[in-house]
Formats: C-alpha cells, structure tokens, sequence
C-alpha cells in the first residue's frame, strides 16, 4: 500500500509525512462489570517503542485527558478546572463517558480555550453538568513519505507500517494483560480483568 502524491509547481516541505492514524477507546472492568482506576495500560509498537502510557480514571476509561463538564453548548465544553493551552486537543476524539449525551463522540476543532473544547458537528444532545468525558489517543499505525517531488509527476511513497501492537495492563490484585493485535480501524474495546487471587 503506498500514497502516490502529484506536485504542480515547485514547493519547500520539511519532513513532509502522511499519517494513517486510529482512535483507541478503553475501558477496564472487572468480574462484576465495575470499572476499574489506577491501571497502567502501556501501548508498544512493532518496534518496541512505547506509543502511550495512561493510568484509568474512575470509570475504568484511559484517555490523554478526561473530567466533567462544567458547562456546555450544542457545540463546546467547558470544564472550568482545566488549563489547556491554545489548540492542545486540536483533531483529537472527545467521547462523553457517562451522565447527559453519553456515548457520544466529536471531533475537535482548532483553538480550543484554557477550558472549552469546540466540536465539528453538533452534539445530538447537549452535555450539562453530569456529564463526564475523556479525550481518547490517536495511534499512528502508518507513516508515508514521499521519495521525491517532481513537479507534475506522480510519485509513489515509502511505507512504514507500526504493527503489530502489544497492549499491556497491569494492576495491582490482577492477572496482567497482555494483547499482541494489528490496528486496521478505530479500537472500541471492554476489557474484563481478571483477579489474580481468584479461584474456581
């Protein structure tokens, strides 16, 4: 698989790079279907380099971020405990976790604020004050880089492909996790863990 690319006119680029890139949704529970914090779940590349590294929240949810709304609009969150800075989460995936408008999942926007986050489309229902979020990774799978740029040609890419990945998740009271899979779209898993003191 490559990305063939045509140039009209001359341009300067600079580590000029297409991405092929998932959204990678995770949620832990437990036997019981209560959600489980504290987990370190690590992703790792077919190279052995670390992709992330996140801790769960209360509802058993990794993200890059998440909180509660504190206010809300058909298209923007606020969350008035937060800092971000100018375009932090710009492109990333904002999923509502629990509470008004849950399980729904938007875009973002360029310019997001120190507190408000702008979606691409309209929420179906608008967050209020239960709700909760989290800003799910990106994993880039592929990258594609142009071998050379001659104006008006057709010009095939180099390919470099990050799979397989290995999920890990450790926790301290149960069987660690280990899953060694191909990213080809967009991971919506639940992942049930497993007591290590736990006896049939």
């Amino acid at each position: 698989q490559k990305v063939i690319l045509r140039i009209h006119s001359t341009v300067t680029y600079t580590d000029c790079k297409i991405y092929e890139t998932y959204s990678m949704l995770l949620n832990l529970i437990d036997e019981n279907n209560n959600p489980i914090q504290g987990a370190k779940v690590t992703l790792t590349d077919a190279n052995g380099t670390e992709v992330f590294n996140y801790i769960s929240n209360d509802e058993g949810y990794i993200g890059i971020d998440s909180g509660t709304v504190t206010s809300a609009t058909s298209t923007t969150i606020t969350d008035s405990t937060k800092a971000w800075s100018t375009s932090q989460h710009w492109f990333k995936e904002l999923f509502i976790t629990a509470g008004t408008a849950i399980g729904e999942r938007r875009i973002v926007k360029k310019s997001n604020t120190a507190t408000t986050l702008t979606a691409h489309a309209p929420f179906a229902t608008t967050p209020n004050t239960t709700s909760k979020y989290i800003i799910i990774p990106y994993v880039r799978v592929k990258s594609y880089v142009p071998v050379a740029f001659t104006v008006s040609t057709y010009q095939n890419s180099t390919v470099t492909n990050l799979n397989p990945f290995t999920l890990k998740i450790q926790k301290s009271g149960y069987n660690t996790y280990i899953e060694k899979f191909t990213m080809s779209d967009k991971v919506n898993w639940t992942i049930a863990m497993k007591r290590s003191n736990l006896t049939i």
